[in-house]
């Protein structure tokens, strides 16, 4: 399963998914005989819109979003009462927040946040006193993470302080250590945060972790991984693609990137320790834009994408280093090779048994037909969609279409066209069903297609059928929703990563425990075949 924590509105949680309902949902999908659970990355946001609140722009990529902390979690873990009426009487305001359809990420985490530190200054003043096995375990781990974690403390404190403020000073280790000493609690607080977030992540690993992490292609160059590894990072430049068809003036992701020869002057430690943060708790890591491993589109700051050219990395170190580290960690790397993918980005993958990603809907034959399902790889994850995209029904509707018509982003002709397209690709899509058996020709007739549900069962049944190892079902998709994550391009214009599924635990189950039965079923098939 593969959901965007954020997303999930479920009973118990504050405005926001947090890590108790995926705690629940990995017991779920174990308990059904899944063995994947794949979530957005939960790396450190600013939580304010209107680029604070992206999974894809983080400050930092080795530390977590504490926004993501159940409160009810955190509560017991602390021993207060598990009844949870104290808890109740906290949060009793969160309810109105759930009504509205869009995420405040600022508001949840501004609840939340005065919420933790209130925990915060009970515990450090009931256990700190005679130390006890909750304080030591805390201070063991704040000792462990050394000057990284204490300078990451310090520069959340200072943006306390000074909010909106993108360019933090460049402080020496002496600076540091005194605004620590002078502000001792308050920087020690963004350091239990992080505590926390271990914790609650080892507890979902040592529960037969089958997490699977997301690890993005690049962070905020006004965030804390350009500012403590300042001296590797190109902060002149930003990262991007050039023009296509796709995209008329290309894109520019505007986040910087990483010296390769610097990298690799420095031993690749900054590299190293991205992977080791990510891969610690990670029984799968997707690796987005693995192409940047080997190359990326370097634009500079101020000019369009146009002006920028693509810089070659040194593709066969990185490799190397991933392959150790993984292997050390027991992970298995799924690359995202979606796009324009260089031919040695695909051999170095399979010589290397990464999982490529082979999306449904991009994954056509020579002559433009959807393959047929015993084409597809072994080294592989499939799936429907992508948060890029739009689920099954939107896809169905012509929702995405009609929203980029609405944004000016097509014009009426090109929408429509590409309305005429999506009609004739989908009666391609269920031309290869009925083919492969999956679908009724009762259902196989233009002018009254199959709803989306009928029409998702037989493609959840093909993508299982195929030889990959890795089968993945989108929440959304399993919930028959229709509002797309994200819409590449966009910021302002569509409230990206803000949509909330309503998710009901015992409805959830069923839904898991069906499609549990339908990798039984062709478990058992491919055992007879």
């Amino acid at each position: 399963m593969q959901l965007p924590l954020y997303a999930l509105d479920t009973p118990g949680n504050q405005g926001i998914g947090d890590l108790g309902d995926l705690k629940m949902i990995q017991e779920m999908v174990r308990k059904n005989q899944g063995g994947f659970v794949g979530i957005l990355p939960i790396h450190l946001l600013e939580n304010r819109l209107p680029r604070g609140i992206s999974p894809y722009f983080p400050l930092t990529r080795m530390l977590w979003n504490p926004i993501y902390l159940s409160l009810e979690e955190v509560f017991r873990f602390h021993g207060f009462s598990d009844d949870g009426s104290d808890l109740m009487e906290w949060c009793s305001t969160i309810d109105d927040w759930k009504k509205d359809p869009w995420i405040d990420y600022e508001k949840v985490w501004d609840f939340k946040k005065n919420f933790l530190r209130k925990i915060f200054h009970h515990f450090i003043d009931h256990e700190s006193v005679l130390p006890s096995p909750r304080w030591n375990s805390f201070q063991t781990y704040f000792r462990e993470e050394g000057e990284d974690l204490l300078a990451s403390s310090v520069f959340l404190f200072l943006g306390d302080l000074n909010p909106g403020n993108e360019n933090p000073p460049s402080l020496d280790s002496s600076v540091i250590h005194n605004i620590y000493h002078t502000h001792h609690r308050e920087v020690l607080f963004y350091a239990y945060l992080q505590w926390l977030m271990d914790s609650f992540l080892k507890l979902l690993w040592d529960g037969g972790g089958i997490l699977g992490f997301d690890l993005p292609v690049g962070t905020s160059p006004s965030g804390i991984e350009c500012w403590l590894h300042r001296d590797v990072f190109t902060l002149s430049q930003r990262v991007g693609v050039p023009p296509d068809d796709f995209s008329p003036v290309g894109q520019n992701w505007g986040f910087s990137p990483v010296n390769p020869w610097k990298e690799r002057e420095k031993h690749y430690t900054h590299f190293i320790q991205l992977l080791q943060k990510n891969l610690k708790y990670a029984r799968f890591l997707r690796i987005d834009h693995l192409m940047g491993l080997c190359r990326l589109f370097w634009i500079p700051e101020g000019m369009n994408a146009s002006q920028g050219t693509y810089v070659h990395n040194f593709f066969e170190d990185l490799l190397a280093i991933l392959a150790v580290e993984s292997t050390r960690a027991r992970t298995t790397i799924i690359g995202e090779d979606l796009g324009t993918v260089p031919p040695e980005v695909r051999e170095a993958m399979a010589r290397y048994r990464i999982l490529s990603t082979r999306v449904f809907y991009f994954e056509n034959d020579s002559s433009g037909l959807p393959r047929s399902s015993d084409h597809y790889p072994r080294e592989s994850m499939v799936t429907l969609s992508t948060h890029d995209m739009p689920p099954l029904r939107a896809f169905m509707e012509g929702k995405d279409i009609v929203l980029r018509k609405e944004l000016s982003i097509y014009d009426a002709s090109f929408a429509n066209a590409q309305w005429e397209e999506r009609k004739k690709y989908l009666h391609l899509v269920l031309s290869l069903l009925q083919r492969e058996g999956l679908l009724s020709p009762l259902f196989f007739r233009e002018e009254n297609p199959p709803d989306s549900s009928v029409l998702f069962n037989a493609l959840l049944r093909f993508l299982l059928s195929t030889p990959a190892r890795l089968c993945v079902v989108n929440l959304d998709d399993l919930f028959g929703n229709n509002i797309q994550p994200n819409l590449p391009g966009t910021t302002t214009e569509y409230p990206n990563w803000r949509h909330r599924d309503k998710v009901n635990p015992k409805d959830l189950e069923e839904k898991i425990r069906y499609i549990g039965q339908l990798f039984e079923k062709q478990a058992d098939i491919s055992l007879n075949e």
